[in-house]
């Protein structure tokens, strides 16, 4: 599990989220452009993965996805 620390761009306010994660998937992930992240971590749900990606907090995306 992997602590993570983002401001999102829509809110800007900034969140700490702990994810089930591991610094090896994250590493995989965040280094190989081509590693698409619903591969490298397929146990993450949806909305978490979005966090990763573009750090839009939870709140944001239920308004922007709806």
């Amino acid at each position: 599990m992997l602590r993570f620390h983002k401001t999102c761009p829509f809110c800007r306010v900034e969140h700490s989220y702990a994810l089930d994660v591991s610094m090896d998937q994250f590493m995989e992930w965040s280094t190989n452009r081509d590693a698409l992240i619903q591969n490298v971590m397929p146990d993450l749900p949806i909305d978490e993965r979005e966090v990763l990606i573009t750090g839009m907090c939870f709140d944001c995306q239920s308004q922007v996805f709806q």
